[in-house]
């Protein structure tokens, strides 16, 4: 039976079950890149039948710099949302090859909390400690929220992050309105992987200092003169800000449910339906359309 609209979860196994009673379609492709001898590529399409008409039209996702900013209370699960994770936990416990188990798993349920903080926010450079330990108060009940569809706690830890990145872009602009002196002997490190998270506002503020001071030599490096190199930088940070307040609930759902599946094993990933269109033109090396391409400068 085939399914649409569909989410794709790609799972990297071996299948050898009846597929009816959970109402999905698998499909088994042979000689993908990246994968070894007699391993098959999974894809399961789950049904969801109240996905918005705007998540199956191509055509829905506009150009980012005239796309609609979306109000962060906008952003909370779908009823979709819901079924789905119970799907695709169902999809993980009984057709994975590991057979995890998902329902009162604390140890997962860790794991799943930690990759999706890193997801977020991976280079610690925009949540504070205290944010990433009020995150801890969902950290032995993720496994239980994916298997009710509860995921609430998901998009309550996004906004988090939305708000931050909003709070540091803006922090950003306000930088720029006075020239900056680089004759000044000062280090920026870009990778915070294994740094700790700031404790402070006033310790972000610094991080932040330091990188857009970064940003703004590497234009002065370039022979931009200030008034051009301010000019460039804003519109970056203006877009990037524009870029997270245009995430919609779809987005979120599919970090978080890329964090589910990578915390149980690191091959297997999430498509959300616009991700899952994208990866079939990129295995068949085809694509039909008009030919156009729409792209933001200076960014």
């Amino acid at each position: 039976m085939k399914l649409s609209p569909f989410y794709r979860l790609v799972v990297g196994v071996l299948i050898a079950a009846p597929l009816a009673a959970i109402g999905v379609e698998i499909t088994a492709e042979r000689n993908l890149p990246d994968l070894k001898q007699g391993q098959y590529q999974i894809a399961a399409a789950v049904n969801t039948v109240d996905q918005s008409r705007e998540a199956q039209n191509p055509l829905a996702d506009k150009a980012l710099i005239d796309g609609p900013v979306l109000d962060p209370a906008e952003l909370f699960p779908k009823a979709s949302h819901g079924r789905s994770s119970r799907y695709i936990a169902k999809i993980f416990s009984e057709l994975h090859y590991l057979k995890p188990k998902i329902q009162r798993n604390d140890q997962l349920s860790q794991k799943i909390l930690d990759k999706y903080i890193e997801i977020l926010d991976g280079n610690k450079s925009y949540l504070l400690q205290e944010d990433v330990e009020s995150f801890q108060r969902f950290r032995y009940m993720i496994d239980d929220h994916i298997i009710s569809g509860h995921l609430k706690p998901a998009y309550d830890i996004y906004q988090t992050f939305q708000t931050r990145w909003i709070e540091r872009y803006d922090y950003a602009q306000s930088l720029l309105k006075k020239p900056m002196d680089f004759t000044v002997d000062e280090t920026y490190v870009f990778d915070r992987e294994e740094a700790d998270w700031p404790k402070t506002t006033a310790e972000l503020d610094e991080l932040w200092r330091k990188r857009v001071k970064a940003d703004a030599l590497s234009l002065v490096m370039a022979e931009k003169e200030w008034d051009e190199v301010v000019s460039i930088l804003e519109k970056r940070y203006n877009m990037a800000k524009r870029r997270m307040t245009q995430n919609k609930s779809e987005d979120i759902f599919e970090y978080f449910m890329n964090a589910f599946a990578l915390s149980i094993e690191p091959h297997a990933t999430y498509f959300s339906p616009r991700e899952a269109e994208n990866f079939d033109i990129e295995m068949k090396l085809s694509l039909e359309g008009i030919g156009a391409i729409l792209q933001v400068d200076d960014v």
